[in-house]
């Protein structure tokens, strides 16, 4: 599965969710603190960034929002 990078502002819970957040995208490696013009590995990782999802669609990658991957969570409802 090609990469996909994870976008949302810092302290909402990207890192704390990310392991869970791979795993619910089908990724096995989370790559956390990514920016643009970092390697971007082509497959199997989530890039985890406070980059706006604006910043980031350049690259070519799928670009998912915290906010939008949160409710798929257990236990959250947001």
């Amino acid at each position: 599965m090609r990469s996909v990078v994870l976008t949302g502002p810092q302290g909402c819970g990207k890192t704390h969710h990310a392991e869970e957040i791979a795993k619910i995208l089908g990724l096995s490696r989370v790559v956390d603190g990514w920016v643009p013009g970092d390697p971007v590995p082509e497959h199997d990782a989530l890039l985890v960034t406070n980059e706006s999802a604006d910043a980031v669609v350049l690259f070519g990658l799928r670009v998912v929002r915290f906010e939008d991957v949160a409710r798929r969570l257990p236990g959250r409802r947001t």
